[in-house]
């Protein structure tokens, strides 16, 4: 097998974020822990520019629950249709778990007084 298409089953949810990204990960954690990791989540900041669906932005993070790992190395990874090697990638990572196998999100900017129109992020997951 693969070094990439091994995981650790006992791994909850993945997170993809940028070495610029800041994660407030007891916010993270309070919000992950009422998701069911048997369930295949990408959760994060979704832009559509390159996709009709849509693709969770790689400079905002994203997140992939121990299933949606699962099913991307099972049913996408070797597939150069639906994960090509020629995209950024979080535009390839949009492409291939869009594919009617995962839960994709929407992100929420809450009005807040501390940060009015600020990039903040709360996932909310939608199915």
């Amino acid at each position: 097998m693969e070094k990439a298409e091994r995981y650790d089953k006992s791994i909850f949810l993945t997170l993809q974020a940028d070495d610029d990204t800041y994660v407030v990960m007891e916010h993270m954690y309070d919000y992950l822990a009422t998701l069911d990791p048997n369930k295949p989540y990408y959760l994060g900041y979704r832009l559509k520019p390159h996709l009709p669906k849509g693709y969770n932005g790689g400079g905002a993070g994203y997140v992939l629950s121990r299933a949606a790992v699962k099913l991307f190395l099972e049913q996408a990874f070797h597939d150069r249709t639906l994960c090509p090697i020629d995209m950024h990638e979080d535009v390839g990572m949009g492409r291939s778990v869009i594919h009617d196998f995962v839960y994709f999100a929407t992100a929420m900017a809450p009005h807040s007084c501390d940060y009015p129109g600020s990039g903040v992020l709360f996932l909310k997951a939608a199915c």
